[in-house]
């Protein structure tokens, strides 16, 4: 009987630790996600900064100008496509390893993604 009951105590607190490890983890994986997320908006912000010549409202920029903007735009966009693109394969990759916790931690971890 005792040896049940130690076994029993055992498994809780083996649970126990591994829902603390997940929790962890989870924390980490909205950090980083959060990161990733904070690269893309820096990247769609340079796009917007890019525009900036266009947008002001000049009707005519002398040429050279404007071979700098656009090149400076299609530049801006490809990083930013680069962003997005690691990102949504980074939250992906890490929904499937969230799915995998048990089910509170997982249900957490993929509601904050």
């Amino acid at each position: 009987e005792r040896a049940r009951a130690a076994e029993k105590r055992l498994q809780q607190l083996k649970n126990s630790q591994k829902e603390a490890t997940e929790k962890v983890s989870c924390e980490s994986l909205i950090k980083e996600a959060g990161d990733k997320l904070q690269i893309v908006q820096d990247a769609v912000s340079k796009v917007s900064n890019a525009e900036g010549p266009f947008l002001m409202g000049v009707e005519e920029l002398p040429i050279q100008e404007t071979l700098v903007a656009v090149k400076a735009c299609e530049t801006a966009a490809t990083s930013a496509n680069t962003a997005v693109s690691i990102a949504r394969m980074f939250i992906a990759t890490k929904l499937v390893e969230a799915k995998r916790f048990t089910a509170a931690a997982s249900q957490e971890a993929i509601g904050r993604l």
